[in-house]
Parts: C-alpha cells; structure tokens; sequence
C-alpha cells in the first residue's frame, strides 16, 4: 500500500487490494475481510454513507479510435447517481462525491458502481462493475470531520486518531445476470410425520401471482435419491384441473402421503405448475424444489405443518443454463504451484432427463498455452464423480492442478492488457482533481497511451501504402481484354459449311449438287 498527498496536503492511504470482494472457505460459507465494516456500538441505524468515485485506468476502448468516453453510475438500491463524462481517454479522472442514506443492520444493502461508454446513437456499451457490501464499508471518524484520514504525525503516517479510509483499485467485473422474474408464489405444507417414520405429507393449498392459465394444475413428484431408496410408481403425482377465477389465483387444497421416505437420505420434491392443453403438449410454467433434509418433522395441526409460502422459480425446461454451483479455489503451497479446486455442490440446475431430474457431474480443465509434453505441461483435465438422478448434486471433490511459472512473454502480455480498474473512497473526501492525476500518474499514463497509439497509427499508415502499392503493380500485369482475339463460333461453323458446300459444287459430287447448279443457271424455267 501507499498514500497520495494532495495539493491541500491531504493524505489519502491507497492500496490495490478489494477489501470488498467476498470469498469463500472450503466449506462454501461466505468470508470477508477481518476488519471490513467493523462496525461502532450505537451505529445500527441509517447514517450518511459517502461514495467518491476517483478514476479508472485501462479501461476498455469501445470506439473507432481506440478509446472510449467512460461515466460511472453509482447506485443503492432506488437512487441512481451520476458522474459526468469523460471523452476519448481510456484512463478517466473524476473526483467526484455522492451521499446516500444507508444502515449496516440491512445485510442485504449493496453499492453498484457500474460504468459506462456513452454513445451518442444506440446502447451505450457497458464497460465493467463493482459491487460494495453496505456491512463492509470502512468507518468513518467520529467527529464530524469531512476528510476521515486527516490527521497525520510528522511522519507523514497517519497517527491514532486517523480512521485509516483508504482508497482502492478495484478490479472490474463483468455484469451480474439479471434478477429471475417473479413469477408468483404457491401455498403449500411439506413436512415429515412425526408419528408415522418415514413418512412424507405434500399439501398443496393454491397459488397467486402467476402467469394467466386457463387450466392449471401442479404436478408432485418425489425424486428418490440413495442406496437404500427405490423409485416407485406412484412418486409422481397430480391435483385436479381447474379452472380458476381470477385466473392467476388458482385454489387446490390437495394433499399427498409418500411411504418409506428417509429424512437423511438426498431426496427432493419436485412441484411443477403447468398449464393444460388440448392439443400437444402441456406448457411447463414454473417449478419448486424442497430438499427432503430441510423438511421439518410435525404432526397435523402442528404450526411447522402449516402452510407456507415459496416462491415459483423458472421451470428447467424454459432455461439453457441454470442453478448455481459452490466452488472454491486456493493454492497449497507458498510457491503457488499446487492449485486446490474444489467442487461441494450445486442447486437449482436444469432438469435434463425425462423424469424432471438430471445425472450431473462437473468438468474442470485448466488450459496452458506452451505445451512441452516432455516436461509434463498439457492441459490437465478432471473430473467429479456423477449424482445420479438430481438436480441439486453434492460431490465435495477437490482437483489438484500444477501451475508453471509464467513466462516473460506471457508477463508482458499480461501488463499490457485491458483490465479496467476503478478508484474508489468509501466515507472519503476527494481533495482535488489535478493533484490526484499527478499523485496516481495518470498523466505519465495518458502519454504512454498515446505514444503506443500513435505508434499503431504510424504502422498502419505503413500497411495502407504496402498495399497500395502492390495493388498498383497487380493492375500494371493484368492483361486488357482487347488482347485477347474474339472468336464467334456460332458464325464460324457456319462459314465452314459454306466452304464444304462450295468445293463439292466445284468438283461435281453428288445429284444435289448437280440440281442445286441447274436451278441456280435456268431460273426462267420453273422447276427445279
């Protein structure tokens, strides 16, 4: 890490780590940064949160000339900010400060910082995006202070009283997909009997908030999954067709008993909404699945037996690619040759096979651009075992790659590649903008810049006139079409025939040619 020193002799610490970036252990539960949000006794409530957007460098150019004309948009939940825009640089400076309303109680709160290239016709092209975890943001100095790292020793380090709000270099990702369409929520009470072992009950009550179905109806199905668990034939079942009035609000009130159903096995239930047809196939609508080790155990009339709400999700036959999968990464060794990846689970992913579940297995290759089969340095490829028969596998494999050490060219190639990067303060104050361009050398950057694109400029200028050239030359070789002779062949057969003609005339063969002879000398006569 380091500090910038501002023209006003502000001290601003910056250092090149996300103290945002959200990881995971080897168990798949989410971590963060040890002191990140460190959170202050009586500061649960909505407080004033301050977002300045400082630069960006090595951004992407979108536009002819190889450059872009970049914005950032900040945005918390409803309010949407706005920077101003920065043309024809991939390495803008911004400096500028925006306040929101936000509470570290709300877990769920988070900063999107998204940028942009505006265009003047069209979308404009999205550039990259970070997000900023409310709980994690840094605290500010108690005090009122408008600049929180103000208060350095001689030293030039910031002293106790300081509340060490850095800035950071955040590398930009790519855009999060976007959130599934709500497509309304179904009633209904899952649970194990306490009574009775190994026995399910599946109620469906109703539903609302769907899609408009003239017919719908909801299809239960157990998908037995384990060694001592055997599929049998009435795992799928069906509630009546209805026709319901609104007709996005249909009532069943239907309840289903399954036997011999292990709480510690993998099982799940499946619901499917469909709406009926008469002709063809029915429309698949949307679906739910409830993991059998997450059911409660409860007795008729119990408050766990009662039900409950969940959402509908897309049904897998509407999705190409769904679910999510929990996989970890981390290297083993301090030399960072040894890589560990591994695979725990996934959930929600799409149902491939006919009965409504799939036999998934994942595939993990890591690919190296110098091959040297001597040496051992190939693609290695892995691969988990396969879940039969789910759509929520858990394997808890772990692949171990080799990693080789980088070659200079690929270093190089590395440095000189387009990774956007944004500077961002959270609770900061900028302190102004010349002096940060100075501090971050973002000017040594801009000629850097522009010596290698005028270099690209000058090469293909040398290019252009090659071509040129070797086009003119192409054109002094071709032949014209007035070199060539033009021979008519229709013309010249019929020349040919003439001549045959004429020479048997000539030598007195045939009667043919003795009749055609004396009709052309007595024209008077009338016959021929």
């Amino acid at each position: 890490s380091r500090s910038i020193e501002f023209a006003d002799g502000t001290l601003v610490p910056v250092d090149g780590d996300d103290p945002w970036a959200k990881t995971h252990d080897r168990d798949g539960r989410a971590l963060w940064r040890a002191d990140a949000g460190a959170l202050r006794a009586g500061d649960h409530g909505p407080r004033r949160m301050v977002v300045e957007i400082l630069a960006a460098r090595n951004l992407e150019g979108t536009d002819l000339g190889g450059t872009s004309d970049p914005y950032a948009s900040v945005a918390l939940g409803e309010i949407t900010r706005k920077t101003s825009t920065a043309f024809r640089t991939c390495d803008p400076a911004w400096g500028e400060r925006f306040e929101f309303i936000a509470a570290k109680a709300l877990e769920d709160d988070e900063v999107i910082v998204t940028l942009y290239d505006e265009d003047l016709v069209g979308a404009h092209d999205f550039l990259g995006q970070i997000t900023i975890p409310v709980r994690a943001v840094d605290e500010a100095r108690r005090g009122g202070s408008e600049r929180p790292w103000v208060g350095d020793d001689d030293d030039g380090e910031p002293d106790a009283n300081c509340s060490r709000v850095r800035a950071h270099w955040v590398k930009l990702q790519s855009k999060r997909p976007p959130p599934e369409r709500d497509r309304g929520v179904v009633t209904l009470g899952c649970y194990l009997d306490a009574d009775v072992e190994e026995r399910l009950h599946v109620t469906v009550a109703s539903a609302r908030g769907i899609e408009a179905a003239s017919d719908p109806y909801v299809k239960v199905t157990l998908l037995r999954v384990g060694e001592n668990e055997r599929p049998k034939d009435d795992d799928a079942r069906k509630t009546r067709v209805i026709m319901p009035k609104p007709r996005n609000e249909p009532t069943w009130n239907e309840t289903f008993v399954y036997d011999h159903v292990s709480r510690f096995s993998d099982s799940v239930v499946m619901l499917e909404l469909y709406d009926k047809n008469g002709f063809g196939a029915d429309e698949a609508m949307a679906q739910v699945v409830l993991p059998v080790k997450s059911l409660p155990q409860a007795v008729l009339g119990d408050v766990r037996s009662a039900p409950r709400e969940h959402p509908w999700r897309t049904h897998s036959k509407k999705r190409k690619v769904s679910g999510e999968c929990n996989v970890i990464a981390y290297f083993i060794d301090d030399e960072k040759t040894k890589l560990c990846v591994r695979v725990t689970r996934a959930k929600d992913i799409k149902a491939a096979d006919l009965g409504g579940t799939s036999d998934p297995y994942v595939r993990a290759t890591l690919t190296t651009p110098i091959k040297d089969p001597e040496t051992g340095r190939e693609d290695q490829i892995f691969k988990t075992k396969v879940v039969w028969k789910t759509i929520e596998p858990t394997w808890n494999h772990n692949f171990i790659f080799r990693v080789w050490p980088s070659t200079d060219a690929q270093i190089k190639a590395a440095e000189t590649t387009k990774i956007g990067v944004l500077g961002t303060i959270v609770n900061g104050v900028y302190g102004g903008l010349d002096s940060f361009k100075k501090a971050t050398g973002c000017k040594k950057i801009d000629e850097v810049e522009a010596r290698e694109r005028r270099e690209k400029r000058e090469v293909k200028a040398k290019l252009k006139a090659l071509k040129r050239e070797e086009k003119a030359r192409k054109k002094k070789r071709a032949y014209k079409a007035s070199d060539f002779k033009t021979i008519d062949v229709a013309a010249r057969a019929k020349r040919d025939a003439i001549e045959r003609r004429a020479m048997i005339t000539s030598l007195g063969g045939g009667d043919a040619g003795g009749r055609r002879a004396r009709a052309k000398t007595s024209p008077t006569t009338g016959r021929s």
